[in-house]
């Protein structure tokens, strides 16, 4: 699948944003150690994923094939989609529902 970089991926993701209102945010940092896995169930909001170090898979029914994501992607899941993030296809998710993410913060 092609990638978007440089001014272009910046001017996509401008438009994209000018066009959202945000009502409210929620965010959670992962650093997983290999293996780790973990799905994020279908939610009435989009959600962002950004990479910012090492790569992981990504995995939906929405997707015609897995996808490697690599430091410096990002990736926009539409309202009502589920995916998976995993170290490699083989490690078996755990539901994102019951991960403790005590460390969080409201914006």
């Amino acid at each position: 699948m092609p990638r978007a970089v440089g001014a272009c991926m910046t001017d996509v993701l401008d438009d994209m944003l000018g066009r959202v209102t945000i009502e409210s945010s929620w965010y959670a940092s992962i650093r997983g150690t290999s293996p780790w896995a973990f799905t994020s169930p279908a939610a009435p909001l989009a959600r962002l994923i950004v990479v910012t170090s090492g790569e992981c898979v990504i995995t939906s029914k929405a997707l015609d094939e897995p996808m490697t994501l690599i430091a410096g992607d990002c990736v926009i899941i539409q309202a009502g989609v589920s995916v998976a993030l995993q170290d490699d296809l083989s490690t078996e998710p755990v539901s994102c529902d019951g991960l403790d993410f005590s460390d969080t913060r409201q914006a």
